[in-house]
Formats: structure tokens, sequence, C-alpha cells
């Protein structure tokens, strides 16, 4: 009887065990699940928002430009000498306030992605994917609705131009008749009021620009394509003659160190002759452009940093695949992709760096003159963390994490285990 016993608890043990091991690897699954859900919740949610804010501001400029055509006609007819008829005013209210109908749109969308993250922490199994698809049919159908606006108001934006020009010429034919004098007074006046109204829309559409592309320097994650939502609204508003600064990692001394304040920053196109991300290797003509043995430090301290890009350039793709944008184009604007918290973040970052006043990078460069891969990297760091300033002093390890994601290792201190170093 007790061998019975015995041998009855044995199996309860082994019953008991499998029931544990059972539920653990139900709870592994569904967390495993759950983390994929989020993911692509998050991928869907950085994509539709990336879409709606190019659409936003696309109907705040539309709204700007029939406000502007709507007081050319006004000043059309404040210029008519006394007497004379006004010309011909809108017939129609603007279709919609441009101005809300965006605010309306952003505090809509923060309460959607708040509900759908909610949903889709507490969803299980397929409910899960219905939260993602609802996402996706809401983000679709605010798209359509936004272009819809916009295309309503660029039509009346382009009827009150259209007003606008008959106004200036029905005026140009009156005031002829008068003295010449008065006419060019009433006309300066004219063009002056309209001078300045333009002006302003343009110094508040720039205002617009420069805030939505703040927000999107900032870092995104790496949800959605960064190429598509970051870098290409950049370079369809910047081009040649009209190069882009990043606002939210200024070329001030707010971003460097005390010891550098002062520095001139120049453009990648003033420091070298022919400027490339990836250039020819200093070993042999057909050998990888990333060669760990081009890698200078400069006036910062980042030798921690460097290091652990020269253990990351022994592996060439490690390198390229932190550039999203691995060609040099003409509005000076790069992504590269770090990471932060283990978490993938793209930067943006301007190809302005502070230099020697010999035409030379003051921090880590390429020995390479026309390579920029080492500059960008290192700005593009310095910006993740706020600052030059901010990254001097580190481990390499830690470094080697930010640039590759990988998993950090652990320090041992042989003094606390008592063994002679």
């Amino acid at each position: 009887d007790f061998l019975a016993a015995r041998r009855r608890q044995r199996q309860l043990d082994e019953e008991r065990a499998e029931e544990e091991a059972r539920r653990a690897a139900v709870r592994t699954a569904a967390l495993r699940v759950a983390e994929a859900r989020r993911r692509k919740l998050d991928a869907v949610t950085a994509d539709g928002a990336g879409r709606l804010r190019l659409l936003r501001l696309k109907l705040r400029d539309a709204g700007a430009e029939a406000s502007l055509q709507a007081d050319e006609v006004e000043a059309a007819s404040e210029a008519l000498p006394r007497g004379w008829s006004p010309p011909a005013r809108p017939t129609s209210p603007p279709p919609l306030d441009a101005e809300a109908v965006a605010a309306q749109s952003e505090a809509e969308e923060q309460k959607q992605v708040a509900a759908f993250q909610a949903r889709c922490g507490l969803s299980e199994g397929d409910n899960g994917n219905d939260v993602v698809a609802a996402a996706r049919t809401w983000y679709d159908e605010e798209e359509a609705r936004l272009a819809q606006a916009c295309e309503a108001m660029v039509d009346y934006a382009e009827k009150l131009a259209s007003i606008a020009r008959g106004s200036a010429d029905a005026l140009s034919l009156r005031v002829s008749a008068f003295d010449d004098e008065d006419a060019a007074a009433a006309e300066a006046r004219r063009r002056a009021a309209a001078g300045e109204r333009r002006r302003a829309a343009d110094a508040a559409r720039r205002d617009r620009e420069r805030e939505e592309e703040a927000a999107a320097t900032r870092g995104g994650d790496g949800g959605a394509d960064p190429m598509e939502s970051l870098v290409k609204p950049i370079l369809a508003r910047h081009g040649a003659g009209c190069e882009w600064e990043d606002v939210a990692f200024p070329a001030a001394d707010a971003s460097l160190p005390a010891s550098a304040h002062g520095a001139k920053w120049q453009r990648a196109r003033q420091l070298c002759l022919a400027p490339v991300v990836f250039g020819r290797s200093s070993k042999a003509a057909d050998a990888d452009a990333i060669d760990p043995s081009d890698i200078s430090q400069g006036a910062l301290g980042t030798c921690y940093f460097l290091s652990a890009l020269s253990v990351a350039a022994t592996r060439p793709q490690l390198i390229r695949s932190c550039f999203v944008t691995t060609e040099p184009n003409e509005a000076g604007c790069y992504c590269v992709r770090l990471f932060r918290d283990g978490r993938p973040r793209h930067i943006l970052v301007d190809d302005q760096l502070p230099a020697h006043g010999h035409g030379r990078p003051l921090f880590a460069a390429s020995k390479q003159r026309d390579e920029l891969w080492v500059s960008l990297l290192e700005k593009a760091y310095a910006k993740l963390f706020s600052s030059y300033a901010a990254i001097e002093g580190g481990h390499v390890d830690e470094a080697l994490v930010d640039l590759t994601g990988g998993v950090g290792g652990e320090n041992l201190s042989l003094a606390e285990e008592g063994r002679d170093p």
C-alpha cells in the first residue's frame, strides 16, 4: 500500500508539472500574439498618421490661399475711386473652415488611436486582427474625407483667384481715366496691401511646414516606410537653392558642447568636392567602401561610439542598414535608423556639420574626404540624445546596441569577485 501510494503521488506530481508547463506555453504564445498584434497596429497607425499629416497641411494651405484671394478682391474694391461700383464679389461662402476641419481631424485621430490601442490590449485571438482592420479602415475613410475637403477648398480658392484677376483688370481700366498720379498711388496702395497679405500668408505656411517637419524629425518608430512618411515630403518641398534645415536639431551652439561654441557650420557641398554617403575604399579599388580604418575621431569625446562603429563596419551591411537615404540629394536631408531602448528610431538630419576654419569637419569624419557616413551617423546619434554634448563619454557595448538593436552584455567586476585582475 505504501508503494502504491508513492506511485500515485509521483503520478499526480508529473500531471501537475505537465499542466503547469502547458499553461506556461499558452501564456507565452498569448504574449507573442499580443506583441505581434501591437506591432501591426503601430505600423498601421504610423502609416496612416503620415498620410493624414500631409493632407492636413494641404488643406490648411488651400484655406490660407482662399483667404488671401478674398482679401485681394476686397482690396481691389477699396482701391477704386469714390463713385465707382465695386467689382464682383464671391456669390457663395467658403465650403468649410479649413483650420477647424484640420484641428478636428487631429483631435479625432488622437481619440481613435487611444481607443484602438486600448481595444488591442484587451482583445484575444482573432479579435486583435479585427482591431487592426478597424484602424486601417478608419484611416482610409479619414483620408478620403480630408481629400474631399482639400478638393473643395482648392476649387473655391481657384474661383476666388479668377474673380481677383478680373477685379484687378477692371481696376486698371477704370483708374486709367483719372489723373496718372492718383492712379499710380491707388495701384501702389493696392499692391502694397496685397504684398503684405501674401508675405503674411507665406510666413504662416512656412511656420506650419517647420512645425510638421519638427514633429517628423524628432524620430519615428520602425512601423511605416520612413522614405515615404519622412523623407519624400521634405524632398517635395525643398530642392536646388532651397536646402532643408533641421529645426529640431539646429545648426547653433545649443547643439554643441561648450568647448565648441562659436564653431562654423557648413554644408556637405562646402566641405566636399563631390559628397557621397559611401565612397571608395582606401585599400583597393574593388573593395567595399565601408572601411573601419577610415574612421577619424575629431574634437568630440566619442571614442566609445566610434569604436562601436568600427566593430560594426567590419560587417558593412550593418552600417548600410543604418541608412534609409543612401544617396545625396539637393535638399541635404538624410534619414538614419538607430535604436533606443531596443526599438528602432528613424532620425532625420540635414548635412550641416560643425567645421574647422580650413574646411574639415570638427567632429568625427571619414578619412576619405567626400564620404559622409561617419559624420552623419555621429550627428544622428547626437540628435537621438538631444545634443553633441550629451554623447561625450559612454560604453562601447551600449553604443553597439544603439547601432544594431542587439542585446547588451553584462559588466563583471573582478575586484568584487575577489579575483586578481
